[in-house]
């Protein structure tokens, strides 16, 4: 009996030693295949992985966060996560509009993270318009930064079916905190971001984007929208004045022509000439040559050197005599592209003039060298009618130091 007793305590020892060794072999077998497999989906984009770990109170399964890389992105964050949002740029008109639509989309990047913790990447959306070719190759040839960007991103069929489905899971007046338009102040920025933390906070079983596959689509769910413009009256710009100055670095080797040290750059947008028809509608206008030469330039010394450039020569040959008749030192830079002009901007010494309602002046002046930058807005009837008057003069006071002594603003009375 007693022998019979001690064959059976060797047999059932026996079996939990080999079920144990099988069960460290399976164990293990699972991790390794987990982790080749994971290694595979890094480069596949798959994301129904499961990863095992084994830790000292047993097995226990956790679901990766998705890692796909994008090269469109400003940054290394993970794209796809679910703490990581889209914030899509509308894009608009040509190069100091883009550059302005960039501006608001990276700053708004840059805030979102260092205020609120939220993390964001780019995705850009070209205007319908068939300027926005053009316009984006003026952006790329000007910043090698924007060389990798995808200028269409958000310009798919799934997108617009994104918009609809966001407006009808978080309702109209909801889904509008999340659409960022003409807003410019910190306190609507820090609104919008607010109203996002609350949609991210929601319980799994009461927010629908939990359970949204967002794989295969523009942006992720939910988003932020911007067609906002970062401009002198946008807080993001006397914020971020120097890490947009860095971020927006010019390739030089486009440049044609250099200014003299000493001479001012009259840029002139030639609204006007562009749109006969709309332009007073828009509050697009400019002084004429003669008020230019008696009040834009009256506390200037004779014998100054002035050069005028603009994309629209039409026009131009009235406003040198006007300012040669004051006994100003004229001429006229012709024969460049615009993104040349732009370069001539950039690269002046003295000081630059223009309309402050022209964002490509605006932001050849922030991004540019001069020393002064002024932009003036003209107060006229027709701009009073329209109440254009505030959108074009900004009244913005900078706290950046640099900014405050580069950039003032100007109204003149149309004569």
């Amino acid at each position: 009996m007693v022998a019979l007793l001690w064959n059976l305590v060797a047999v059932l020892t026996l079996l939990t030693c080999t079920f144990l060794f099988l069960g460290e072999h399976v164990a293990n077998e699972v991790v390794n295949t987990n982790t080749r497999n994971t290694n595979q989906c890094k480069n596949s984009g798959c994301s129904n992985v499961h990863i095992i770990h084994r830790t000292s109170a047993g097995l226990k399964t956790k679901v990766p966060t998705l890692n796909r890389s994008n090269k469109h992105t400003l940054s290394h964050d993970n794209l796809n996560s679910t703490n990581n949002i889209s914030i899509v740029v509308q894009l608009s008109g040509e190069l100091g509009n883009q550059l302005s639509n960039l501006a608001y989309g990276i700053c708004l990047k840059w805030y979102a993270k260092q205020f609120h913790n939220i993390s964001t990447h780019l995705v850009l959306r070209a205007q319908s318009h068939a300027k926005w070719y053009n316009a984006k190759e003026d952006t790329q040839a000007c910043f090698p930064l924007t060389r990798a960007m995808d200028f269409q991103q958000g310009n798919t069929i799934q997108f617009q079916q994104q918009q609809e489905q966001q407006k009808e899971w978080l309702g109209k007046s909801d889904a509008a905190h999340l659409h960022l338009n003409d807003c410019c102040t910190k306190a609507c920025v820090d609104q919008s971001l607010e109203h996002l933390a609350k949609v991210l906070a929601r319980p799994p079983q009461n927010n629908t984007f939990a359970t949204k596959n967002t794989i295969g689509l523009s942006a992720s769910f939910p988003f932020l929208y911007t067609e906002t413009f970062a401009n002198a009256e946008c807080f993001f710009v006397d914020l971020y004045y120097e890490e947009l100055r860095k971020i927006f670095a010019f390739d030089t080797s486009i440049c044609k022509q250099t200014p003299k040290p000493d001479e001012i750059i009259l840029h002139i947008r030639n609204f006007l000439k562009e749109m006969p028809r709309r332009g007073k509608l828009y509050g697009f206008e400019e002084l004429s040559p003669n008020q230019t030469a008696t009040e834009l330039f009256e506390s200037c010394a004779i014998n100054s050197k002035i050069a005028i450039i603009s994309r629209i020569p039409q026009g131009l040959g009235n406003y040198q005599i006007a300012l040669q008749a004051k006994g100003y030192n004229t001429r006229i830079v012709d024969g460049q592209s615009g993104i040349e002009d732009f370069c001539l901007l950039l690269k002046a010494e003295q000081e630059i003039i223009g309309v402050s309602s022209s964002t490509f002046v605006l932001y050849a002046g922030i991004l540019g060298n001069s020393s002064q930058v002024r932009l003036y807005s003209l107060d006229s009837p027709s701009r009073r009618g329209f109440k254009s008057l505030t959108k074009f003069f900004p009244h913005f006071s900078f706290t950046n130091q640099q900014l405050k002594h580069r950039i003032s603003f100007q109204l003149i009375q149309a004569q």
